[in-house]
């Protein structure tokens, strides 16, 4: 078992140091935490001050984590619903809230589960419905895991280019307090590596009277940033193109960041990943009412994103679940 545990340090390392641009970082970090407390329970005498601090943990993710969690997407869902208004994309983090406690309380229920289990129409899409409400939640535990550590600081000197990602724009002229937001995180770290300049990226919206990267670019200088400074990239109409088109404009061994709200960073990597181009990321703070709904929606974009892999990978562990099943 002691090679299972640092075997799992080794791999978790090794991805975040060498390529964290990936869900496998989230992934390898729970199988991490796993092998940690598998390697360790057999040291843990009860009772004791370190057994309760260990188990209590475990009991509580497990027991009342997923209705605190449910819970409290309602109450921001709500809260986004109130201030933002209530379009469709606003509704999000509401689903996920109640599909995850409505999932929970079925199980709560004995008289309504003994009913669909004694039912084969209603066993069998109620079985896969939950394995594929299992699955998605572990993979929205991994994707926010990686997401986190893909916005942990990174020192790193001596960049040439900032690239901050475009958004849309108020009256299609003026920068939101949103893209405010990625712009002055990108001008700090370009004031942090003084020989850097800054690529702003982003299109013309339909509705919009410039680009945004224009629009960018007059608050940019509106903050203090000189114009030579300052590069534009105007074609962009996705976030996969605003990275390929924006590092289109520099060489190919020039080191590059990537700006973008926290809550839009992982995926933004991603993209940059596929594109295979090497660059760091920095995330701009967001309130987080709103940053729930958007990280669910950033979720869903990253599930279409890899839909024939997550597609593949969910009918292989159906298929193992009703093997194991079968031969039970």
């Amino acid at each position: 078992m002691s090679y299972f545990f640092f075997a799992s340090i080794l791999l978790f390392l090794g991805v975040y140091y060498w390529e964290r641009r990936t869900i496998w970082l989230g992934i390898l970090f729970w199988l991490m935490v796993l092998s940690t407390y598998i390697y360790f329970w057999p040291h843990l005498q009860y009772p004791s001050p370190l057994f309760y601090l260990t188990i209590i943990p475990i009991v509580l993710g497990i027991g009342i984590g997923p209705v605190i969690f449910g819970i409290f997407c309602l109450y921001k869902s709500f809260q986004l619903l109130h201030r933002e208004g209530r379009r469709w994309s606003n509704f999000l983090s509401l689903g996920l809230g109640l599909v995850g406690i409505s999932l929970l309380f079925s199980y709560s229920f004995l008289g309504l589960y003994a009913v669909i289990e004694n039912n084969y129409w209603l066993f069998w899409p109620y079985l896969i419905f939950t394995l594929l409400v299992l699955y998605l939640l572990a993979q929205l535990v991994f994707f926010t895991t990686a997401a986190i550590l893909n916005n942990l600081p990174i020192r790193t000197k001596n960049l040439d280019y900032v690239v901050i990602l475009g958004a849309g724009l108020i009256n299609g002229k003026k920068v939101t307090p949103l893209l405010a937001s990625r712009i002055n995180k990108g001008i700090k770290i370009y004031r942090r590596n003084p020989k850097s300049k800054l690529i702003l990226s982003g299109g013309q919206g339909p509705d919009e009277r410039i680009s945004e990267a224009e629009a960018m670019q007059r608050y940019a200088i509106s903050q203090g940033v000189p114009e030579e400074d300052i590069l534009l990239e105007t074609q962009s109409k996705s976030t996969q193109e605003n990275i390929r088109f924006s590092r289109a404009l520099v060489a190919k061994e020039d080191r590059i960041a990537i700006v973008t709200n926290y809550y839009h960073l992982f995926r933004a990597l991603t993209l940059a990943r596929k594109e295979k181009i090497s660059c760091i990321g920095y995330g701009a703070k967001t309130k987080f009412y709103f940053s729930l709904n958007a990280f669910v929606r950033e979720f869903v974009g990253y599930l279409v994103q890899t839909k024939i892999w997550q597609i593949l990978t969910f009918l292989a562990l159906v298929t193992a679940y009703f093997v194991v099943y079968v031969i039970r």
